[in-house]
């Protein structure tokens, strides 16, 4: 619940904040916007309107994360400040723990699928996969089963 209401909390303050929800309904899917089952998802800002501030937290994201823009990158972008700072917590949460890289995705992967978040799961199976994690352990928890003895 923590990681989704921290996303839904900086999503929701970086929309208030640049106004970005009233203009993205206003310019529709040629300009960043992504539309799934009638709803426009905003992709973050045009690159060729990024502020100086804006291209350094996306050079920084760009290099440290294996993903890309994918995911809540993009819009954040939309605020450097907020970008800078939730892409530094993520990049500690993720890769600063005493967690090794396949226990790492073991727990977001379980989390991802008690939440029923589909774009983090799809995300992190892959993720999941080029760091070793075996099959059976993605299949149950992908079926919504219980551990055991978890990986290192």
């Amino acid at each position: 619940r923590i990681a989704g209401g921290v996303t839904t909390m900086m999503w929701t303050t970086m929309m208030r904040r640049t106004g970005a929800r009233a203009a993205a309904r206003r310019r529709g899917a040629a300009t960043g916007l992504a539309t799934a089952r009638g709803l426009a998802r905003f992709r973050g800002p045009p690159q060729a309107s990024l502020t100086v501030a804006q291209r350094r937290v996306q050079e920084d994201i760009l290099r440290t994360r294996t993903t890309g823009l994918n995911g809540p990158f993009g819009p954040w972008l939309a605020n450097a400040e907020l970008a800078q700072a939730a892409q530094t917590l993520g990049r500690i949460a993720r890769y600063e723990t005493s967690l090794s890289p396949r226990e790492s995705e073991l727990v977001i992967l379980a989390t991802a699928q008690h939440h029923r978040s589909g774009t983090e799961w799809d995300i992190h199976v892959r993720e999941a996969r080029r760091v070793g994690l075996e099959e059976p352990f993605i299949a149950t928890i992908a079926g919504g089963g219980t551990i055991e003895s978890p990986p290192r």
